[in-house]
C-alpha cells in the first residue's frame, strides 16, 4: 500500500507532467530534469514517465522533428544538430534532418547563405587585404559556432569576400 506522502509526490509529478506536456512536447530526458528541478524523487518520476507512456502523451519522436526544426531554423548545420540531440539522449540521421530540412525550404547550402548575408547586413565589404582577411575570419567564427565545417564556408565566403 502506498502512503499519503508518496502518493502525493506522485501525483504531484503527474499533474506538473501533464500540464506542461499539454502545451508542448518534451523528450524522456528533459521530462525527468524538469521533475527533478520539482523535488520529485527517482521512484515517482519513474511511475510518472510510465504512466505518460501507457497513456502515449511522451512523444519522442513527434519532440525530435520539432527540436530539430527548431535548429534548423536557427542556422545549425547537421553536424551539430545531431550533436544536440546526442546530449539530451536522442538519436536522429542526416537522413531525417535533410527530410525536414526540405520540408522547411532551407537547404544546407541556403541556410550559409542567409548566415553570411546576415552577417554582412550593413556592412561594407572592405578593399584592403587586411581588413578583408579580419572580416572574413569573423564571419568564419560566426559559421563554425553553427556546426558548419571550413571547406562549406570558405566555398561560400568565395562569393561574398
Amino acid at each position: 500500500m502506498i502512503d499519503n506522502e508518496e502518493q502525493s509526490s506522485y501525483k504531484k509529478g503527474l499533474d506538473y507532467a501533464v500540464r506542461i506536456l499539454s502545451s508542448r512536447d518534451y523528450s524522456t530526458y528533459k521530462l525527468k530534469q524538469k521533475l527533478k528541478s520539482r523535488g520529485i524523487d527517482h521512484d515517482d518520476t519513474e511511475k510518472v514517465i510510465d504512466q505518460l507512456l501507457a497513456w502515449n502523451y511522451l512523444r519522442e519522436d513527434e519532440y525530435i522533428k520539432q527540436r530539430i526544426k527548431q535548429l534548423i531554423i536557427k542556422g545549425h548545420a547537421n553536424s551539430l544538430i545531431l550533436q544536440k540531440l546526442e546530449q539530451e539522449y536522442l538519436s536522429s540521421s542526416e537522413i531525417v534532418i535533410n527530410e525536414i530540412r526540405s520540408d522547411q525550404g532551407l537547404s544546407s547550402e541556403s541556410q550559409l547563405d542567409i548566415l553570411v548575408e546576415k552577417k554582412l547586413r550593413h556592412k561594407e565589404i572592405p578593399t584592403d587585404h587586411d581588413s578583408k582577411i579580419k572580416m572574413k575570419n569573423k564571419v568564419t567564427r560566426f559559421l563554425i559556432s553553427k556546426g558548419y565545417n571550413f571547406e562549406e564556408i570558405s566555398e561560400v565566403l568565395k562569393k561574398y569576400i
